[in-house]
């Protein structure tokens, strides 16, 4: 098609911000909600069913609304940057929101490509199954530490070098530093704070709240509270092996 120049990314990543600030206020606003209800001066069994109501129906139906609101703010997001990638007239990763298109956006297309037919096919997917794709062997979840793991569980899987993800509330943590919904990965623990030290792959100066920062620490109570998953890949040596 003759002219054809693609999508407009500064517009598509403004409807993208959008959304995302529309998902997180649904989250808000079924808090609230339920909130409010706890608090009036009201009893019986018509009280006990609208509460009932309220909780299981109507504040899960806009927690659930708003994680897809924020999961099409992401893809939104990542459409720019390949856009981006594609329009580049040499054909090389150019600057993206000031972020180089880097080797996880790579990965992240060739996932793409693996599991197609496009973004929508890997985005509602699990901390285990990136590290399945990559390592090519089966991994843990959650109950590879038994449930609610300690820092100690953390520390003998990074002893044995294993990669270790791990998903944010999928809502809206309540810490500013944390995206909602999104993959770090388990660095280290701090030896001096006994903190984990996760690794934002999309974060950089931590200036904006669409510019996280890179690097985040949290205590065990700030990770059972900010983070709903975690996926645990094999030992490096099983890497590439048969599944």
């Amino acid at each position: 098609m003759s002219g054809f120049q693609g999508a407009d990314i500064e517009q598509m990543l403004t409807h993208g911000d959008l959304t995302e600030v529309s998902g997180q206020r649904l989250g808000e606003m079924a808090e609230e909600l339920v909130s409010n209800a706890s608090g009036l001066s009201w009893a019986g069994p018509d009280a006990d069913a609208f509460h009932e109501q309220l909780t299981q129906q109507v504040a899960s139906t806009l927690r659930e609304v708003g994680g897809k609101l924020g999961a099409g703010a992401r893809a939104l997001a990542q459409h720019a940057a390949q856009q981006d990638l594609a329009s580049d007239p040499d054909g090389s990763s150019k600057s993206w929101g000031d972020d180089p298109i880097a080797y996880m956006s790579i990965y992240e297309q060739a996932a793409i490509n693996h599991l197609g037919p496009d973004y929508e096919s890997v985005i509602a997917d699990t901390p285990v199954a990136g590290l399945e794709l990559i390592t090519g062997e089966t991994s843990g979840d959650d109950s590879f530490f038994g449930g609610n793991p300690s820092i100690e569980e953390f520390e003998s899987a990074l002893a044995e070098n294993r990669p270790i993800t791990v998903m944010s509330d999928p809502i809206h943590p309540w810490r500013s530093d944390i995206s909602a919904a999104h993959v770090y990965q388990v660095q280290g623990v701090d030896p001096d704070s006994g903190e984990l030290i996760l690794v934002n792959p999309w974060g950089n100066s931590g200036e904006s709240a669409d510019d996280m920062t890179h690097t985040v620490q949290v205590s065990i109570e700030d990770y059972n509270a900010n983070f709903v998953m975690a996926g645990v890949g094999a030992k490096p040596d099983k890497f590439g092996g048969d599944r």
